[in-house]
């Protein structure tokens, strides 16, 4: 009997895992370990060196050794979200994510929690009935901010913005189904299956499983709507930089056409003064009017036809 029960337990889990992961824009890299602060890529016959933003290394000679050997087992594989870089482009400032076999990341964010010498601010939150797996550490209910794998039910997420109750909620229900399972094991060998007692704890896991299945159906739902909520957001940032530009191109042609017509008005005032003092030269200076009148008709209807389009 106790070795059903060890059985169940550690196949709940393995199968139950939520494990550290990296985001799903985060670019594989060929970069390699240089130090115990910075890696290097080569890109076009230059070098890169990157760098964990936020976390610097103030420790002695030996604890940077031990720190470099530490990256080099961990960092079989590597994966970067570049944040900034310097103005020689020489330095990558960047959230950077390492495996050694793909099974689980580590972002290196997190290196202040396996190395004293490390110094950086790493937030927790709590996440109560969640216990997640990292290279750094197993945590349970207490777990540090970063990206996730939930392995139960195929979710990558980002704690704490991700809203975890749905999850919890499934996770909850695993265990109460898996010690039901476990006590009907228990009953079957005792009472050789008492028939009461078993379609009753076999009614509630039939409940629980079908609650379980909505639930895994709503956090599918709402993938799909942040999904959605994300290229819609994207989709509105694209047309206000492009409104943004019309309206810039829209005040440079208001700017220039005011001008033309100021100076169009300076020059009709110039030509009415110099009608008053040579009444002799009358025909000529109408026709200057007329033409300086036809050319601020002109401009006006450009710059109505400019603000229409």
């Amino acid at each position: 009997m106790d070795k059903i029960y060890i059985l169940l337990l550690l196949t709940v889990a393995t199968w139950g895992q939520i494990v550290s992961w990296l985001p799903p824009y985060a670019q594989l890299s060929q970069a390699y370990v240089y130090n115990a602060t910075h890696f290097l890529v080569y890109l076009d016959g230059d070098t890169i060196y990157v760098t964990q933003i936020g976390v610097v290394f103030n420790g002695t000679s030996a604890e940077s050794k031990a720190a470099y050997q530490y990256l080099i087992e961990q960092c079989k594989y590597i994966a970067l979200d570049v944040r900034n870089v310097t103005a020689n482009g020489k330095l990558w400032l960047a959230d950077v994510y390492c495996s050694k076999d793909g099974t689980l990341w580590m972002w290196l964010g997190w290196l202040p929690l396996r190395f004293m010498a490390y110094r950086g601010y790493v937030e927790f939150m709590n996440a109560d009935n969640i216990t997640v797996i990292t290279p750094v550490g197993t945590y349970a209910g207490y777990i540090p901010a970063g990206w996730y794998l939930d392995r139960r039910t195929k979710t990558v997420f980002k704690f704490p913005s991700f809203n975890l109750t749905l999850i919890e909620e499934i996770y909850r229900l695993d265990k109460i189904i898996e010690e039901m399972k476990i006590q009907l094991s228990q009953y079957s060998v005792k009472y050789n299956k008492t028939s009461t007692l078993l379609a009753q704890l076999e009614n509630q896991i039939d409940v629980l499983s079908i609650q379980k299945q909505k639930l895994e159906e709503l956090l599918r739902q709402r993938e799909n709507m942040v999904t959605a909520l994300s290229t819609n957001l994207q989709m509105c940032i694209s047309e206000n930089e492009i409104l943004k530009r019309k309206l810039a191109e829209l005040e440079e042609l208001n700017k220039a056409l005011s001008l033309k017509l100021t100076n169009l008005s300076k020059a009709y005032l110039q030509l009415s003064q110099n009608t008053l003092e040579k009444q002799e030269g009358g025909n000529s200076t109408i026709y200057l009017l007329v033409i300086a009148l036809t050319a601020i008709v002109i401009f006006l209807f450009i710059y109505r036809r400019r603000l229409e389009g």
